[in-house]
């Protein structure tokens, strides 16, 4: 089929859809933003070094161990980075590299209105989720709400059975003696779950308890100011641009995009602030890069190249090496 024909077939694609299925597709974002990013790695220090170290990024904050986690976040002008790892230190002589795997949005409203919202236009949606997080002094506290999205991403018999059981009554009970396991068995239990039910990454929707928020906010704030004092750090980075989503079947999922991003059409999606997301054809479920925006890319390219970390490029947009960035897909534009 070529691309034309395949063009020509859009508007039937769309008037056989029930009015269930268009539900929301052009009444405005059920989101506010992306929140955070998960970047999933074998060892966060490598991967925090380059961008902290190399690239001028504040430090949003430290590494540290949560029980079944392990973290650390870098604030790259407009989202945080969370750069991650699950379970206890992979075993393998060859882990695996870093990738992006997961998208949090902030919605507009209050979480219990944004979960009406998400019902009415047929948007899949997990129990609540809770991470707990250890403060300097030992104790631990759950910054957040979450609920995973579901269809948007892949799927399979574990996600759906990952779904399903956050949805017993008795699953608060299960996630809070989770989120406060130390253990390394625990820790390797979530990891092999994350594995068999979100193997291309997951998307999910977040709200902050009100301190917390704050403190988020302020925090941000101050890490804007430092990027800033830094002009961007090394690569004059302005801020995230977009995450660019690779879908096996991208005709049918990008619907249920649409009806969570609020767009009645197109394959990009920008939201009211932060960096916006690009839907592309591929042969498997990825969050495949993060594109940054850059005052300069000549300025990128000459600071890349002295280091041997530039991969592809041309005037408009470049890649870093992704050996530089632990199988990270990263691109710079203007």
């Amino acid at each position: 089929m070529t691309e034309a024909s395949a063009a020509s077939m859009k508007p039937s694609i769309e008037a056989s859809r029930g009015p269930e299925e268009l539900t929301g597709a052009a009444e405005g974002p059920v989101v506010k933003c992306i929140d955070h990013l998960l970047i999933r790695v074998a060892d966060p220090g490598p991967l925090l070094s380059v961008f902290s170290e190399i690239f001028g990024l504040p430090l949003a904050w430290r590494e540290g161990s949560h029980g079944f986690y392990t973290n650390a976040g870098i604030f790259a002008g407009n989202v945080d980075l969370e750069i991650i790892r699950f379970g206890p230190p992979a075993a393998k002589a060859a882990p695996q590299p870093a990738r992006i795997y997961g998208v949090v949005f902030e919605g507009h409203q209050p979480l219990a209105s944004t979960l009406a919202e998400l019902a009415r236009r047929n948007i899949q949606c997990s129990g609540n989720i809770r991470f707990g997080a250890k403060l300097p002094e030992g104790s631990t506290v759950n910054p957040f709400n979450q609920r995973l999205l579901g269809g948007l991403l892949g799927g399979n018999i574990w996600t759906r059975l990952v779904f399903c059981i956050t949805q017993l009554p008795v699953y608060g009970k299960i996630n809070q003696v989770r989120s406060a396991s130390s253990s390394a068995k625990g820790g390797s239990i979530d990891r092999f779950l994350l594995d068999r039910a979100f193997a291309s990454g997951f998307v999910s929707m977040v709200e902050y308890e009100p301190q917390f928020r704050q403190r988020a906010e302020e925090r941000r704030g101050k890490n804007h100011a430092e990027l800033c004092s830094r002009a961007g750090g090394s690569l004059g980075i302005l801020g995230l641009d977009e995450v660019v989503v690779g879908l096996k079947h991208l005709d049918d999922v990008e619907l249920r995009w649409r009806r969570l991003l609020g767009s009645p059409n197109g394959q990009n999606f920008r939201l009211r602030q932060g960096p916006g997301i690009k839907l592309v054809s591929s042969d498997r479920d990825v969050l495949e890069a993060l594109v940054f925006q850059v005052q300069s890319v000549a300025a990128a390219v000459e600071f890349l190249a002295e280091r041997n970390m530039l991969g592809a490029y041309s005037n408009q947009e470049i890649t870093i090496a992704a050996s530089s960035l632990d199988g990270l897909q990263v691109r710079l534009r203007e």
